[in-house]
C-alpha cells in the first residue's frame, strides 16, 4: 500500500447530518471546529480546526486573557475557561472582560 498526501491538516471534510450553518462552531468527535460554508444533510462538509478564529460566542462571566485554555460549551453554544465536561477547543487570542459575550480562539488540533 502506497500512502499519498490527501490535503493539509488545518481543516477536516466529513459528511454532513443534518443542516449546517457557515462561521458556526461543530464538534466532530473531540476535535472542535468553525465550519465553511452552509451545508445540508449528504453534503460533504468542511470546518477549519486550525487558525484563530472570532468573535465566538463566550461566557460573558468569564474573564478571559490571551493563552488561557478555551472550553466549548455545546450544551450553551459557547466558549468558557471551565473545563467540566466541555471539549478543549483551543486558546484564547484576546482579552474579554467580565461582562463580553465574545472572544477570539485559536483552534489546535488536540493531542492523543
Amino acid at each position: 500500500m502506497t500512502t499519498k498526501f490527501k490535503r493539509s491538516g488545518d481543516q477536516m471534510h466529513f459528511t454532513a447530518a443534518g443542516t449546517l450553518v457557515s462561521g458556526a462552531i461543530h464538534v466532530l468527535g473531540d476535535t472542535v471546529g468553525v465550519l465553511a460554508d452552509n451545508y445540508v444533510s449528504g453534503d460533504e462538509a468542511v470546518m477549519g480546526v486550525t487558525g484563530t478564529f472570532g468573535p465566538v460566542p463566550c461566557l460573558s462571566t468569564d474573564v478571559i486573557t490571551p493563552g488561557l485554555d478555551l472550553y466549548y460549551d455545546s450544551g450553551n453554544s459557547r466558549m468558557t475557561l471551565v473545563a467540566s465536561t466541555h471539549k478543549w477547543a483551543g486558546k484564547a487570542a484576546n482579552s474579554s472582560a467580565s461582562g463580553v459575550a465574545t472572544c477570539d480562539v485559536t483552534l489546535y488540533q488536540a493531542e492523543a
